[in-house]
C-alpha cells in the first residue's frame, strides 16, 4: 500500500467554510482537487512546517476566484480573496508568497523568480493533477494513483471543460487567460 503525505485536511475545510454555499455541488470536486495538488506538491519536496501551510492557503484559494467572481479570468480574483483572509489572521507578510503561487501556479514555462521553490512545486502539482497523472515531474506513477483513489476527481476537469467552452464562446480571441508565459 502507498502512504500518502500528511496534509491539513482540517484546515482546508476551514478554509473553504464561508464559500460551501458557492461552491456547491462543486465542493467535494474542489477540495480533492486542493487534497491532490497538496499531495503532488509535497511528493516532490519536503517543505517547512511554515511552507507547508503557506501551500495550503495557497491551495484553498487559487482557484476560488472561478465561483466567487464568476469567471474564467480567476487569478486576481483568487488572490483578493486570499490577500483578505492574510490580512485577517495577520499574516500580511506571507502575502507576496501567497500571490506569487497563485499568480504564476498556470505559467506555461517553468517558474524562475522570488519564492521559486514553493511556485515551481505547486505550478508542477497543478500539472500532474489537470494532466490526470500524464505529466508526473517525478512523482512515481503508482503514488500518483493512490492520490486519485483517495481523492477522487468528482467531475472537477469535467466542470473546467464546461467553463473552458463557456469561455471560448464569449472570448474566442483569449480562450485561456489565466494561463502566464
Amino acid at each position: 500500500m502507498i502512504a500518502l503525505k500528511e496534509t491539513n485536511t482540517a484546515f482546508i475545510q476551514e478554509l473553504l467554510l464561508p464559500f460551501h454555499e458557492l461552491l456547491g455541488k462543486e465542493l467535494d470536486a474542489y477540495q480533492n482537487h486542493l487534497f491532490r495538488l497538496l499531495q503532488f506538491c509535497f511528493a516532490q519536496h519536503d517543505f517547512t512546517k511554515i511552507e507547508k501551510e503557506q501551500l495550503h492557503i495557497a491551495a484553498a484559494f487559487h482557484d476560488l476566484g472561478i465561483w466567487t467572481a464568476k469567471t474564467f479570468d480567476y487569478l486576481d480574483p483568487s488572490i483578493a480573496l486570499a490577500t483578505d483572509y492574510l490580512q485577517k489572521k495577520g499574516q500580511e507578510d506571507w502575502q507576496r508568497t501567497i500571490e506569487l503561487i497563485i499568480q504564476y501556479h498556470h505559467k506555461f514555462t517553468p517558474y524562475t523568480g522570488q519564492e521559486r521553490q514553493l511556485v515551481e512545486m505547486f505550478r508542477r502539482a497543478d500539472l500532474i493533477d489537470i494532466s490526470f497523472g500524464r505529466l508526473r515531474f517525478g512523482v512515481h506513477k503508482p503514488f500518483i494513483k493512490a492520490v486519485y483513489n483517495t481523492y477522487p476527481l468528482e467531475g472537477f476537469h469535467q466542470h473546467l471543460w464546461r467553463l473552458t467552452q463557456q469561455h471560448f464562446k464569449k472570448s474566442p480571441l483569449n480562450p485561456f487567460p489565466m494561463l502566464k508565459w
